[in-house]
């Protein structure tokens, strides 16, 4: 373009296009015949004179919405047939003549594609499904990579058990299995035609789940998922009940912050719950929620409220103050606060009539939800995943980042994993002992592997096998404190460790013999 400030034309080639993308001279496209949507075509197109476009090479019954180029492949985002190989992988290497590598089925239009072949993992935007991964470590078999589950619009997230519920934005509840959280299984959905609108929370214990809805007049749904494949609403609220962008759920009451009001439903009875308390929060939009002890913090706007919730039957807002925000996490006098544009605010709730600014740490952009485990505090923003070490709770300090392919809405941390619901990117789980500063220690100072822990993970004792020659020993949790544990020798001279004391989390043993020093990871469960 000559003139970018008068852009004509100097060339076209016919055709109903549907994807492009191009590298120097050579540019790839789909082209579609009206009429007949199933016939596609893979285009590769001279474009150096741009006067004289011309095809060099094609592929028929190939193509896609959309088209991303790595080296000499191209991955293609689909165009729904009903063949079931949407999602495409071509080779480019030869332009006269591209050959399908590999391809999987998807379900439904993809209106998008991109990939990391480092990471071999490649990204499929779905507009029914939301975000799709595929593991493309073999090109020629690429895989639906479960690990993140194509949930759609996830918004909330809780974990029961080995059961996850889902809350997605537009289409209701979606119950996953999570017994083996490295490869999560979708066993069920409920309402997925668009009758639950604007589902913004779930919560869930033991064989019932609590789910709002908007048609007016506005409902709170008691789902029994005690067959997780076959979840059937077994109630609605008695009383007229705001939709909670937020809950929790503490003995025989479920909390809700919604729009200017917080609410207390009673569920002592799950198939009749009742509400029974609820009162006036400072005009504003409520987007968060944290209880402890008599007090629930709700997060939102203009500030953060605090409420009296001694009486169930008669909360009362008892004080407020700080900045707007998405999420809060409270632990004993300190409730940490994602401003929703680049900041994490600490602030002291000890005196819970007047909150007091602690400390305020620069966090990625826009963060929208918070999440404690242990020692670390994990903050869900628009890029990721930030984790923060609490060693000093005033005052956290930044460890390490989680990039996510879509922004996290929803965090929620059931030892040792962190869960994120991320918006149009379904659902990805996290282990936190993968991501510990200690752990990136621990790597530095490894010897060569020979003492082993056994049992591991340990509830009680744990024997280090190979240590009978040890000349210290000692134990650190997943930020690098040091933690006091007893040690022993067994009648065989190995060492026995005793962590029936320790916080469940992950931990590292260091064991010096002979000047060298190895490094092993036990976990407490």
């Amino acid at each position: 373009m000559s003139d970018p400030r008068n852009p004509g034309r100097v060339g076209s080639y016919s055709g109903v296009a549907l994807g492009l993308a191009g590298r120097g001279d050579i540019l790839c496209a789909t082209f579609v015949t009206i009429g007949n949507p199933g016939e596609l075509d893979f285009d590769v197109l001279d474009v150096s004179n741009p006067a004289a476009i011309h095809r060099i090479g094609r592929l028929p019954d190939a193509g896609g919405y959309d088209i991303h180029l790595v080296d000499s492949l191209a991955f293609l985002s689909g165009y729904y047939t009903g063949s079931g190989n949407e999602f495409q992988i071509l080779s480019i290497r030869d332009s006269l003549h591209p050959g399908l590598v590999g391809d999987a089925s998807t379900l439904g239009d993809n209106n998008g594609v991109w990939a990391n072949t480092t990471a071999r993992l490649a990204f499929v935007a779905d507009r029914i499904e939301g975000l799709q991964v595929f593991d493309i470590s073999t090109l020629g078999n690429p895989r639906l990579d479960t690990a993140m589950l194509a949930a759609g619009q996830a918004v909330d997230i809780s974990v029961t058990g080995h059961i996850a519920c889902v809350a997605e934005d537009v289409a209701g509840l979606r119950i996953l299995d999570v017994s083996d959280p490295s490869c999560p299984t979708e066993l069920s959905a409920l309402d997925t035609v668009g009758q639950w609108e604007l589902t913004a929370s779930v919560v869930a214990r033991d064989s019932f789940a609590y789910m709002p809805w908007t048609p007016q007049p506005t409902r709170l749904r008691a789902v029994s998922i005690s067959d997780p494949r076959n979840p059937t609403v077994v109630a609605a609220v008695n009383g007229s009940i705001g939709s909670p962008a937020d809950m929790v759920l503490r003995d025989s009451f479920l909390y809700t912050a919604g729009r200017y009001r917080f609410q207390v439903v009673s569920i002592a009875r799950p198939r009749e719950p009742e509400l029974v308390g609820s009162c006036v929060t400072n005009d504003g939009v409520y987007f968060g929620l944290a209880l402890q002890d008599t007090l629930a913090y709700v997060a939102g706007g203009p500030s953060l409220q605090i409420v009296n919730v001694a009486n169930p039957a008669n909360p009362q807002v008892v004080g407020n103050g700080g900045h707007p925000s998405t999420g809060v996490a409270v632990r004993d006098t300190f409730a940490y606060i994602p401003y929703p544009y680049d900041t994490l605010f600490v602030y002291s709730v000890a005196n819970p009539a007047s909150p007091r600014r602690l400390a305020a740490v620069p966090a990625s952009v826009w963060p929208w939800d918070v999440a404690l485990a242990e020692s670390l505090l994990f903050v869900g923003t628009s890029q990721g995943v930030d984790m923060y070490g609490l060693d000093d709770p005033a005052q956290p300090r930044y460890v390490a980042h989680i990039s996510t392919p879509y922004g996290v809405r929803r965090l929620h941390y059931a030892a040792p994993y962190v869960y994120a619901a991320l918006w149009d990117a379904g659902v990805a789980v996290y282990e936190t002992t993968a991501t510990g500063v200690g752990e990136r220690r621990a790597a530095a100072q490894a010897g060569p592997g020979r003492i082993r822990a056994v049992p591991n993970p340990a509830a009680g004792r744990v024997q280090l096998i190979g240590a009978a020659k040890a000349a210290s020993v000692d134990v650190h949790d997943a930020v690098g404190r040091a933690v006091v544990v007893e040690a022993t020798r067994t009648q065989g001279g190995d060492i026995e460790l005793n962590v029936a004391g320790l916080e469940p989390g992950v931990y590292f043993v260091g064991v010096v013999e002979n000047k060298k020093a190895e490094v092993l990871r036990i976990v407490r469960p």
